[in-house]
């Protein structure tokens, strides 16, 4: 549990710094459960569209995934 808890505070640090692209909306969660929201706009909070192909080159393109 401790390494549990110990790995969730890391992931939400370096989840947190996402914050500085325009893309990401919010960053929330806890322990090894954390969400990225998404955005199109950040002018009126406009979520990103919900297809699957936008979302993975989302994550791409801040480096949440990685092509390997």
């Amino acid at each position: 549990m401790q390494k549990a808890a110990e790995t969730g505070a890391y992931l939400g640090e370096k989840l947190e710094t996402l914050h500085k692209y325009q893309i990401v909306g919010d960053v929330r969660g806890m322990g090894m459960l954390q969400a990225v929201e998404l955005l199109q706009e950040r002018e009126g909070y406009k979520p990103l569209e919900p297809s699957r192909s936008a979302r993975t080159e989302a994550g791409y393109a801040i480096g949440v995934m990685n092509w390997a």
